[in-house]
């Protein structure tokens, strides 16, 4: 209704974008369950007064994921033109001019939701929804200045402004309840943002963040390495007991 050329060429524009956001809400729900399988660890320590440990799970949590998901949008960008022009037949070319915006979205939303578990562990979920709302009304604003001006692009950047905006608040305010917040953390949440200059200046910058983190402690420290190594030791196992419950190592017994 903000768009001048009419409904129906609004219409069509939403339908672009929802073309766009087909792999994307697939990473949202990879973040949605890695966000909660993390709360019962970050729990258990809260609760037993370990908080800085509390704190280190959702830091690492938020370096690994931020690597993770940015690592698979970069991979999906490159198989992309394939599938819009091919399997959808070219007829969503808006859709594919937006999707790196769209995948920086999803993996600010995931790091959020990530963010927020210190949050309700520390009982300040009120903190959580008063900045969700403060987003919601940053949303709506610029969609209100740009839809008119940038149509679909307007869109998604006003959208991508106010997620960066909640989660720029909630680092903030998982420092001040007592996280450690380090540079290193800041980089890798910022870094997939490179992924708007487009996949070969993103998978550069991508690959300049890998030679830094494997080669030098500039990325990871010594520390945050073995709290990594045994955080993922742990997490193999409990997938691997999880197959075994459910039968999957065990015999086949034929009726």
């Amino acid at each position: 209704y903000w768009i001048e050329d009419g409904v129906e060429h609004g219409q069509a524009l939403l339908g672009q974008y929802h073309s766009a956001r087909i792999f994307p809400l697939l990473l949202l729900s990879l973040g949605t369950m890695l966000s909660g399988i993390l709360m019962p660890y970050i729990t258990v320590d809260w609760e037993s007064g370990r908080r800085d440990r509390a704190g280190e799970r959702v830091t690492d949590s938020l370096k690994l994921s931020s690597i993770a998901l940015w690592s698979v949008s970069l991979g999906f960008l490159s198989f992309a033109p394939l599938i819009f022009n091919l399997a959808l037949s070219g007829r969503y070319q808006a859709g594919l001019e937006i999707l790196p915006a769209c995948l920086v979205i999803t993996i600010l939303s995931s790091l959020t939701l990530l963010a927020q578990n210190y949050l309700w562990c520390a009982e300040r979920g009120r903190i959580t929804v008063v900045i969700s709302a403060l987003g919601l009304l940053m949303n709506i604003g610029l969609n209100i200045l740009l839809i008119p001006r940038h149509e679909l692009q307007g869109a998604v950047m006003a959208t991508c402004i106010s997620n960066l905006f909640v989660l720029a608040m909630l680092i903030m305010a998982i420092k001040l309840a007592g996280c450690r917040i380090d540079r290193t953390l800041l980089l890798l949440i910022l870094a997939p943002i490179s992924l708007l200059l487009g996949s070969i200046a993103s998978a550069i910058a991508f690959a300049v963040i890998l030679l830094l983190a494997t080669r030098t402690s500039f990325v990871f420290a010594p520390s945050d390495i073995d709290r990594i190594e045994h955080f993922l030791s742990r997490f193999k196992s409990a997938v691997a007991n999880c197959i075994r419950r459910h039968g999957t190592f065990g015999p086949v017994h034929n009726a």
